[in-house]
């Protein structure tokens, strides 16, 4: 599983340009597992406001492939009410897991 560097490239140009509906069809369109990949290759900031533009079940399975560290980062970055809701769409197990 290797994320095309321009995607990583891409994703700080769509924030600039406010074209928040090109990273939210970006990640939608890569497997959970890719697209955790590419996140993680952000700025704690840019992997935030990406991850805030997926709906909340395809964010909680990409949130379950993010390692411990970037998960720590994002959940701080996000904000009790998004990191709720997040930590909500898991599954028990995953959320257990994670806390």
């Amino acid at each position: 599983m290797s994320v095309d560097q321009k995607h990583i490239e891409d994703i700080p140009l769509f924030i600039e340009s406010r074209d928040f509906a090109a990273i939210r069809q970006l990640l939608i369109g890569l497997p959970h597992a890719d697209a955790a990949e590419l996140l993680q290759n952000l700025s704690p900031v840019q992997m935030a406001v990406s991850f805030r533009l997926l709906p909340k079940t395809a964010a909680a399975e990409i949130f379950e492939y993010i390692d411990a560290n970037h998960q720590e980062s994002l959940i701080r970055a996000l904000g009790d009410s998004d990191a709720a809701g997040i930590l909500n769409a898991m599954s028990d197990d995953d959320r257990t897991a994670f806390l």
